[in-house]
């Protein structure tokens, strides 16, 4: 199981790496699009898990 106080470490570090040597706008910029792909991924597994359910519950 992954524990989540590794996971926020990891994220820290990882961020740390890609800010690295960029201009406080690149860094923005990332940080945007980093947002949007998090939201728009959270959106379609929200969606698909509902898909799932509607399908599984018609099967029965």
């Amino acid at each position: 199981m992954i524990c989540g106080e590794s996971v926020a470490a990891g994220i820290t570090a990882l961020a740390a790496a890609i800010a690295q040597n960029r201009s406080a706008e690149e860094i923005g910029v990332l940080g945007v699009l980093f947002t949007q792909l998090g939201d728009t991924l959270e959106s379609i597994s929200v969606f698909r898990a509902k898909q799932e359910q509607c399908a599984k519950t018609a099967d029965e």
